[in-house]
C-alpha cells in the first residue's frame, strides 16, 4: 500500500510514501496499491477522485521522460550527500575549534 502526498490546489503528487506522511494544510494524501514509492519519478500523477477514507478511486498518470527520473533520482542523493557534508563539515570545524583552546 502507498501513501501518495499531493498538492490539493493542482491535484499532483508530490511524493509517495510507505507510510500515512503528515501533510501541512496546502497537502492531502489518498491511499493506493497501484503505485509504489519513487513512482512518482517515473510518472507524473494526479489524483482526480479520493473517498471518504482516503482511498484512491481516480487519477491520471503521464510517464516521465526517462532522463527526467534519473536526474530527479541524482538530484535526492546530490540533496543528501550535501546535507550529510555540511553536518561532518559543522563537526570539523567544532573539533578545530576545541582543539584551539576554546569554542566562540
Amino acid at each position: 500500500m502507498a501513501y501518495l502526498e499531493y498538492q490539493k490546489q493542482t491535484k499532483q503528487v508530490v511524493e509517495i510514501h510507505e507510510s500515512e506522511p503528515t501533510v501541512s494544510s496546502d497537502y492531502d494524501y489518498a491511499v493506493s496499491e497501484n503505485f509504489t514509492v519513487s513512482d512518482e519519478f517515473e510518472w507524473t500523477i494526479w489524483v482526480n477522485g479520493v473517498d471518504v477514507d482516503k482511498n484512491l478511486t481516480s487519477h491520471s498518470a503521464i510517464r516521465n521522460n526517462p532522463n527526467a527520473k534519473r536526474l530527479l533520482q541524482e538530484n535526492e542523493q546530490l540533496k543528501a550527500t550535501n546535507t550529510l557534508l555540511t553536518s561532518e563539515l559543522a563537526k570539523v570545524k567544532i573539533d578545530l575549534m576545541l582543539m584551539k583552546g576554546g569554542v566562540s
